[in-house]
């Protein structure tokens, strides 16, 4: 089974920096309990941080465990394709982060900019600094906006 596949079993994925967190289905809880990895050669790894069993969720998914652990034989090209797949969503995803955090800076600074500004004339208000950060903070939103109309 591709980890794609085990994903598409499960509610609420969630990407993670390693991997993906979701709700466990072997129990009744609400928080993302459910750590799911693909490995190099690849495997799917679980575990549950509430203590389910690698058998209760497959069981709960109705599959078997050695669907989680792939063909006996993968060929090296595929675990090639595997690996280029999952590094090119590591970096979209550390693109999605680092934009986040340049809006939120752009606002913090925008929002200081404004708020010293309070007793400046309106002509004071088109400073270069800030045509910078408030086209930081659109720059930023529009890779954010971007990335969930791909999801």
């Amino acid at each position: 089974m591709m980890t794609e596949a085990f994903l598409s079993l499960l509610d609420h994925v969630k990407p993670t920096a390693r991997g993906w967190r979701a709700r466990c289905p072997a129990h009744q809880g609400k928080s993302l309990s459910l750590s799911i990895r693909e490995a190099e050669d690849g495997r799917i790894l679980v575990h549950c941080f509430a203590g389910c069993s690698m058998r209760a969720i497959c069981e709960a998914l109705h599959i078997s465990v050695r669907e989680l652990f792939g063909p006996e034989q993968q060929d090296a090209a595929e675990i090639q394709r595997a690996r280029i797949q999952r590094d090119m969503r590591q970096r979209e995803h550390d693109q999605i982060q680092r934009a986040r955090g340049a809006a939120a800076d752009a606002e913090r600074k925008a929002a200081r900019l404004l708020s010293s500004a309070k007793n400046v004339s309106i002509d004071h208000w088109s400073t270069p600094f800030l045509d910078l950060t408030l086209n930081r903070l659109a720059d930023a939103y529009a890779v954010i906006g971007a990335s969930y109309e791909q999801e």
